[in-house]
């Protein structure tokens, strides 16, 4: 019930800000936006350095096996891009 208040509450303030746009705080809103998204851009490339290196070591054991040491790297790349970073 408190999702659908929220909803609710989010559809009703974006209406008044299509009504009135001089009643948007531009400053907040863009203060928000840039400690959310660029705030944010060195820990998510800390996470993914991370993430690639687990992925490659533990790729790498499987792959020996068959002697495809060299598609670690596209192992890496792929699985980065199409499964992790969505």
């Amino acid at each position: 019930m408190a999702l659908l208040s929220f909803i609710g509450k989010c559809s009703v303030a974006l209406g008044q800000w299509v009504i009135h746009p001089s009643r948007i705080r531009w400053r907040p809103l863009l203060h928000n936006i840039a400690s959310a998204g660029v705030g944010a851009l060195p820990i998510i490339g800390l996470l993914s350095f991370l993430l690639g290196i687990v992925v490659a070591y533990q790729g790498s054991g499987q792959l020996r096996q068959y002697g495809a040491n060299i598609f670690v790297a596209d192992l890496v790349g792929i699985s980065m891009l199409r499964e992790f970073a969505p």
